[in-house]
């Protein structure tokens, strides 16, 4: 088993835990933007106790609770769940960790489909237009691999 699924089993067996999430790391090199993002993406998921969609976990009666994902977004609904699941736990005394000791992998094969300035532009849209997480053509950036030219 791995020390990440460990860490995260033991957090739920003490008992104070509600969930959380991990940092996390692409697998294989990256490029520049590509470590500058996930630093970046670090930074916010530790100061603000939100998990990055490639792992979470979370107590049942927590994540049923809240009602699990919402459907109705196609890009960041591991935020909301975050910030969801944080709320619930805050109310019963349960903390949300983000886990820094082994972290999970991730394929950067986004930052290989994409130039570095298409990245920024995405993310940058997403940042002043919150709604287009609601559209799906809007997020196609994160769901379709871009056709070879």
């Amino acid at each position: 088993m791995s020390i990440l699924l460990l860490e995260a089993l033991s957090q739920l067996k003490n008992g104070a835990c509600v969930g959380g999430g991990s940092v996390i790391e692409f697998e294989g090199g990256v490029s520049l933007v590509g470590r500058i993002c996930i630093r970046s993406w670090e930074l916010i998921s530790r100061m603000t106790s939100t998990a990055a969609g490639s792992f979470i976990f979370c107590r049942r009666d927590g994540f049923e609770a809240v009602g699990g994902f919402d459907e109705s977004l196609y890009a960041s609904e591991e935020v909301r769940f975050s910030r969801l699941l944080r709320k619930w736990g805050r109310a019963r005394g349960l903390s949300f960790q983000i886990l820094c000791r082994a972290p999970a992998k991730t394929s950067p094969r986004k930052l290989k489909w994409y130039s570095g300035m298409q990245i920024l532009g995405w993310v940058g849209l997403m940042v002043m237009m919150p709604v287009a997480v609601r559209s799906r053509r809007l997020c196609g950036f994160w769901y379709n691999r871009p056709q070879p030219k």
